[in-house]
């Protein structure tokens, strides 16, 4: 998940976040950080819920996973750098990524694992690979 830190400057009002003048411009960046926090926030309310049901919800962050999304970025960055660098940018970080099977294995494990049911693992956040992670400090009950 990517957590903007205009975000953080804010605390847990977000209704500057509807109104028109907060973003005169999309960006796309700040909306996708936007939408996985608020994914985390509604996996941690859904948990809350659904405690004691036998239901499990957690959030995941599966990493850069090389997917067909990656044209949007190089389109983007082609704007202002030119076609040939964003190209070239886009051939090096896409080493550094994984496969769409490696990224899938966070999700497998939360919904597969018998570890999930046994350790009572709900409304928690985790990483690329199936590693639990903190969360943020903005992500708490109150919200």
């Amino acid at each position: 998940a990517n957590f903007t830190p205009e975000l953080w400057s804010k605390g847990s009002d977000f209704s500057y976040l509807l109104r028109a003048e907060h973003e005169p411009r999309y960006h796309a960046f700040a909306a996708y950080g936007r939408s996985k926090l608020a994914n985390l926030l509604f996996a941690r309310a859904f948990a809350r819920r659904v405690r004691g049901k036998g239901i499990y919800s957690n959030a995941v962050h599966p990493g850069g996973i090389m997917t067909n999304l990656q044209v949007h970025v190089v389109n983007d960055f082609a704007g202002f750098s030119g076609r040939s660098l964003a190209e070239a940018i886009q051939s090096a970080v896409g080493r550094l990524l994984l496969s769409p099977k490696q990224g899938a294995v966070s999700q497998l494990f939360l919904a597969t694992a018998p570890e999930v049911e046994a350790q009572n693992i709900h409304g928690q956040f985790y990483r690329p690979q199936a590693r639990p992670y903190s969360l943020p400090g903005l992500v708490t009950e109150e919200l």
